[in-house]
């Protein structure tokens, strides 16, 4: 609850929009409660025949003679009390006088209010109403109508209020979560994964910003509805809507037992819809092998069992949810059910008291009861609206709280508080004692010792699962070392702002990642203010450019998701071409030329050599072509590292 807490907090930024929605939900209420109390006028102008000139006239008349009435009945019950006493009766039959004199003035006490209300009403009744019964009754219809509009009026704004506030604290939420996975380390994000990140971004966001809409709407203005109708009613009888609401106690129990179990099944509700996402993006993500392989049915079926796990979890949140309308509408029920005991017998007895309990000041009218009984019937209808709301406040709650679980984690690589500079161009790259495992378990690379001078062209070699790209990992700080430390000149990296440190460092991969923009976006990607001229030489370079322009838009066509719309040689073309126009101190080649043919292989790696005279490159590599332009060799067998000079057997079979 703290979590979703917070998300309303947030909106508070928007104080203003609050404010004006508050105000909308508070004249929503009053417009609710006078709608209904607009009936007590019509019910008494139809029931007795009378104008409101007249119904006023004859109820100045009526309090004024029961007034006297009572006068004379107190005087007789003084009477009676003095001639008791001198007469030394029981004492019970003297507290029974009492008690009636009490009762008496109790009645002439309200009859004296009632009295003085309608006189100061008379002169506006004269004033401002109809003279006529059926006039009245009309005027009191179109401003009931004129009523309705109004409330609807603040009714939609108070929605598209809240809406907008609402959109603005998910988008908010959606922009931190993508923030802060952007900054997590590989492995804090592997443990999510892209499937529940995209979850958390896209169906929780939405999950809360749905449960701050229903708060601020519904838990803001159905309460004030129900509150106008109970003060209402107090008006009429505060003791009879005591005697009415006696029930609450066990149906708030009832209503708590149900939120908690909401909220249980809302938190199964969200797990499902991250294995639902994960399902989703491996199958669409991996579409070639998936069709290769002839896995279509598979993936279907995983998908079916994935979203038929999802179904049944949201039955059980629909099927709370639902149970919380009967309890609720049987609150309301009983409400009512005991106003219409309670209230019919006194007004058919013309009684104040029941069961001895005082319950009226004097006795109520048919017209009074009605609107009693409508007034408690507009408060059951927000309470039945209210239960619906459980549902989609439970699920912000739980949404809140899953999303808050992900902000919490803490990259482990971070920016230091006082980050130091690094010279440029830097003079050797130190790789000191370094220890490193991905998880408890045994050491991907254990005591790394080496150096590597700047400008030296390093081919990193070794077998599959060595630690080859580990390094290189370790370098561009993806993940930081158990042991050891990596540094530039004498600066351990940790020590470098992340940005200063990956600044100077161009890394192309084997599994080459582009954006669906256009070729010349992809190219300038992490290199501001390029000029068309310096991109064509960098696709020049990484001969690219011979492709890029056979092409119908050029540098301007756009390559599909993760350049799909290119061969896997053209990709790695665009992305070699990336790192040319960067022009960085460190080049980081990771099997980078894979899938690019040989004579190509062998222009690019001649390019290469020209063209990174000043700058250090590190060949991470199975191919023995790439020994014919490194000046060392770097080998990684079982987490061990042996740098060497390339032996001149391994130039020639390069070459």
């Amino acid at each position: 609850m703290q979590n979703f807490g917070n998300g309303l907090k947030e909106a508070f930024q928007y104080k203003w929009l609050l404010g004006l929605s508050i105000i909308c939900s508070i004249c929503v209420a009053s417009l609710w409660s006078a709608n209904i109390g607009a009936f007590f006028p019509i019910l008494e102008v139809t029931l007795n025949g009378q104008s409101l000139q007249e119904w006023s006239a004859d109820k100045i008349t009526k309090s004024e003679a029961a007034i006297t009435q009572y006068d004379n009945e107190l005087n007789e019950i003084t009477q009676k009390l003095q001639a008791a006493e001198n007469a030394k009766q029981s004492e019970n039959d003297l507290n029974q006088i009492r008690w009636d004199q009490s009762r008496l003035d109790s009645l002439k006490s309200a009859e004296i209010d009632s009295l003085s209300y309608h006189r100061k009403l008379q002169p506006y009744i004269k004033a401002y109403c109809p003279k006529s019964a059926f006039s009245t009754i009309g005027m009191f219809v179109v401003l009931l109508m004129l009523s309705t509009a109004l409330k609807h009026l603040f009714l939609m704004s108070n929605m598209m209020l809240i809406s907008y506030v609402s959109n603005e604290v998910t988008r908010n939420i959606r922009a931190k979560v993508f923030n802060h996975a952007l900054e997590l380390d590989r492995g804090t994000f592997a443990s999510h994964g892209s499937a529940g990140i995209l979850a958390h971004i896209t169906h929780m966001s939405e999950m809360m910003g749905q449960g701050i809409i229903g708060f601020y709407s519904g838990v803001v203005r159905e309460p004030l509805k129900i509150m106008s109708c109970l003060v209402a009613a107090c008006f009429i009888s505060w003791r009879l809507l005591l005697v009415c609401v006696i029930v609450t106690p066990v149906i708030v129990l009832m209503i708590s037992s149900i939120i908690r179990s909401v909220r249980r099944v809302a938190k199964q509700l969200v797990t499902e819809s991250t294995g639902m996402h994960h399902v989703i993006l491996e199958s669409l993500n991996c579409i070639q092998t998936v069709q290769s392989y002839c896995m279509e049915e598979t993936e279907k079926k995983r998908f079916q069992a994935s979203t038929k796990n999802m179904m049944q979890v949201s039955m059980r949140v629909t099927f709370y949810n639902e149970l919380a309308k009967p309890v609720i509408e049987f609150f309301g029920l009983s409400m009512v059910s005991i106003a219409m005991l309670a209230g019919s017998y006194l007004v058919l007895e013309q009684e104040t008291h029941l069961w001895g309990i005082q319950l009226l000041d004097r006795p109520m009218s048919i017209s009074a009861m009605l609107v009693f009984f409508c007034l408690l019937i507009g408060a059951s209808d927000p309470i039945r609206k209210i239960s619906g709301l459980f549902g989609v406040v439970g699920n912000g709650i739980v949404a809140a709280d899953a999303l808050h679980a992900l902000l919490d984690k803490k990259s482990k690589v971070l920016n230091p508080a006082q980050p130091k500079s690094l010279p440029s161009p830097h003079r050797e790259i130190v790789f000191k004692n370094i220890h490193f495992a991905y998880h408890a378990e045994e050491y991907v690379v254990r005591d790394v010792n080496l150096r590597i001078p700047y400008g030296e062209k390093v081919g990193i070699i070794g077998p599959n699962g060595g630690g080859k790209s580990t390094l290189t990992n370790l370098l561009c700080r993806f993940y930081d070392p158990q042991i050891g430390a990596v540094k530039i000149d004498d600066l351990d990296v940790r020590e470098v702002a992340l940005h200063d440190l990956r600044g100077r460092i161009a890394l192309v991969t084997q599994q080459t990642e582009l954006f669906n923009e256009s070729i010349s976006y992809n190219i300038t990607y992490g290199t501001d203010n390029a000029t068309q001229e310096q991109i064509e030489e960098s696709a020049r370079k990484a001969f690219a450019h011979e492709f890029i322009t056979s092409l119908p838009r050029g540098y301007q066509t756009q390559v599909g998701q993760n350049g799909q719309m290119l061969s896997g040689g053209q990709r790695q073309r665009i992305a070699l071409a990336r790192a040319f126009l960067k022009n960085p101190e460190i080049m980081i080649l990771d099997e980078a030329t894979s899938q690019i043919d040989l004579p190509s292989e062998e222009l690019i790696l001649q390019a290469i050599r020209e063209h990174t005279q000043n700058c250090t490159v590190l060949f991470v590599t199975h191919r023995l072509s790439v020994l014919s332009i490194v000046d060392s060799v770097m080998e990684v067998q079982h987490g061990s590292v042996t740098y060497r000079p390339v032996m001149p057997q391994e130039r020639s079979q390069a070459a």
